[in-house]
Formats: structure tokens, C-alpha cells, sequence
């Protein structure tokens, strides 16, 4: 894998007298991250497209010792598969009162590998009983990668604002694919993700509004050197 630089985009990305726009694989499955992914780039002359709407199919494992390098690994592997453009991310949360009980890269598959998310937030809650309101501090770190035919273009992370595990969890009110956005409650706000407008979460430092400040500006960039379109 290497990482190439925006001038090596802008050369690459020249389009051909056919096209019209840059077409974009979403590298996930997860209905969730999908709309996220969606909303980064709201707005920009982008041909958004999922790997089953291009009939694409790829197991990427996810062996990273970051989440910046399993967002990358699948970024690449996509646009691989895609033979163009590919934008993939890695999460989880980071919660510091359970010490080495907890990886924010196993944030998915902690409960096993056929844990359904009902069982993941019963697990976490067991696993953190006992604990004190100050120890029950979690933060959700997010990498975005993007890639093309096989090379890394670019690669960001945030980490969002302080919330809580909130011991009150409904497993029937639920946000499919993102169990997390049940039980992450902000004192901030008063509000757990699942309750909180998108004002709300960008002012509790929610990391895709963060990311779409950084990445959608840079997106933009990348399209006006490559002569898609113009700066707005």
C-alpha cells in the first residue's frame, strides 16, 4: 500500500470527454455507516454507488494495530475490486475506566461473532456494572479513508466529545447497525446519539460532523485539481 499526494490526484483524476462525474464506492454493508458515509458528501458532484449496487463482493479482514489502518486496508482493497474510487472507515469507542478489559478495535465483535446488537449492549452494560459515573466516560474515535485503484489518497481521524455509557438501555429503540447510538448518552445535551438532533451532535463534537468538515473541503479540493468541477 503507499499513500499518493494531491498533485498526483489532480493528474490522475483528469476525467475522460465521457464522464461526467467521479464514481464513488461506499465500502461498507452497514446501513448505518452507509447514510453516514452518504452525508459526508452531500452537495458535491459525486456518483455515490454501494459494492451491491456495483455488484461487488470482498471479505476484508480487519488484522490493523489502528483504526486509521483497517480504514485504509479497506479503502485500498475496494477500489481494487471497484477499479476506482473507494471510501471506507474503521470506529469504535474508547472507554478508559475498563483498562485493558476493552479494545476499541473489538467494539463490534466483543460479544462474539454472531452477537446480534441487542446482545452487545447488554454486554457492554455487564461488563461496565459496578462501575462509577467517572468511570463510565466513552468517546467514539473514527478513521476515514479514501483510495484509488489500489492507492491510498488520503486518510483522517477525530475523536468525538465526552459521553457516558447511559445503564438505561432499550434494546427495542435501536439504530440499526450503530447499537452504540442507544447507550452513549451526553450530559452535555441531556440527550443519548440515538435522541440528539444533528445540531446537537455537532455541538458535542460528534465525529462524522467533524469529519465532514475536514474531508468534504478536501473532497472539494480534489475535484476542482482534477477539473470536475468548480470551488464553491
Amino acid at each position: 500500500m503507499r499513500t499518493i499526494h494531491w498533485s498526483t490526484i489532480s493528474r490522475a483524476m483528469r476525467p475522460s470527454p465521457m464522464q461526467s462525474e467521479p464514481r464513488l464506492v461506499l465500502a461498507s454493508s452497514n446501513p448505518a455507516k452507509l447514510r453516514r458515509l452518504r452525508g459526508l458528501f452531500t452537495g458535491l458532484p459525486l456518483r455515490l454507488s454501494t459494492p451491491g449496487e456495483r455488484g461487488l463482493r470482498l471479505n476484508v479482514p480487519e488484522h490493523g494495530l489502528t483504526h486509521e489502518e483497517n480504514a485504509a486496508s479497506k479503502a485500498v482493497a475496494w477500489s481494487e475490486a471497484a477499479r476506482g474510487y473507494a471510501i471506507a472507515s474503521d470506529g469504535g469507542l474508547l472507554l478508559p475506566g475498563l483498562g485493558d478489559r476493552w479494545n476499541s478495535l473489538h467494539t463490534q465483535r466483543f460479544a462474539g461473532p454472531d452477537a446480534t446488537d441487542a446482545d452487545r449492549g447488554k454486554t457492554l452494560l455487564n461488563v461496565m456494572s459496578g462501575l462509577s459515573s467517572d468511570a463510565r466516560g466513552a468517546w467514539w474515535y473514527e478513521a476515514l479513508a479514501l483510495a484509488y485503484r489500489g492507492d491510498l489518497l488520503a486518510c483522517w481521524a477525530v475523536c468525538s466529545g465526552q459521553g457516558v455509557i447511559d445503564p438505561s438501555f432499550d434494546p427495542q429503540d435501536m439504530e440499526p447497525g450503530f447499537w452504540v447510538a442507544s447507550l452513549w448518552s451526553f450530559p452535555l445535551i441531556g440527550k443519548t446519539y440515538r435522541q440528539a438532533s444533528a445540531s446537537d451532535l455537532a455541538a458535542v463534537g460528534e465525529p462524522w460532523s467533524r469529519l465532514r468538515t475536514i474531508a468534504a473541503p478536501a473532497v472539494r479540493r480534489w475535484l476542482h485539481a482534477a477539473r470536475w468541477a468548480p470551488i464553491v
